[in-house]
């Protein structure tokens, strides 16, 4: 009889060390929203200058008890902080989403790749009407975009747009039955 594999954790390898972290008060002020907001008309905001590598784990912390956005410099650092951020956070892996940037620059007469006006639209849906306990279109606790994501214009509305969604329902003779959903008002 063949031993049954042993199942690797897909995330959160790292999250029982943010306990750890916990233990310091500096940390454990940022991550639980105990800072000290001047009384003052300026921008609430906190900007907090944190080595790189606890930058992840920091961005893990604080999802636990509010959503967080991160703002990074392009989008392989976007990509590569949601990998580090999957690793600390202890719930599930699609809390942790990335807004994709436009490839495409709006004076040129290129349309953007299908996959990322895809992802674009995913993570607006999300944004919008967050279905519980969905892995397409759960809820996203930290979002993590490249800062030209954050600068390029959305149009109104497109986190409404319903998904076209497919899924296989039977296998018939080598033949795959698909069901589709289309929301209302289309065709």
């Amino acid at each position: 009889m063949a031993a049954e594999p042993v199942q690797l954790p897909t995330s959160g390898s790292l999250a029982g060390i943010l306990d750890v972290l916990e233990t310091d008060e500096d940390f454990r002020a940022l991550i639980s929203d105990e800072i000290e907001v001047p009384e003052s008309d300026i921008d609430p905001s906190i900007t907090v200058g944190v080595p790189e590598g606890l930058r992840p784990a920091l961005a893990a912390g604080a999802a636990g008890t509010r959503p967080v956005v991160l703002v990074v410099a392009s989008g392989r650092e976007a990509e590569e902080m949601v990998e580090a951020i999957r690793s600390w956070y202890s719930g599930d892996p699609n809390d942790v989403a990335q807004l994709e940037a436009w490839e495409t620059l709006p004076h040129e007469r290129l349309s953007p790749r299908a996959d990322t006006v895809a992802s674009r639209m995913a993570v607006f849906r999300r944004l919008m009407h967050p279905q519980e306990g969905s892995k397409l279109f759960g809820p996203i606790r930290i979002l993590v975009m490249p800062v030209r994501s954050l600068i390029q214009p959305v149009v109104a509305g497109l986190g409404d747009v319903e998904p076209l969604v497919f899924s296989q329902v039977a296998s018939t003779g080598g033949e795959c039955v698909y069901s589709s959903r289309l929301g209302d008002g289309s065709w």
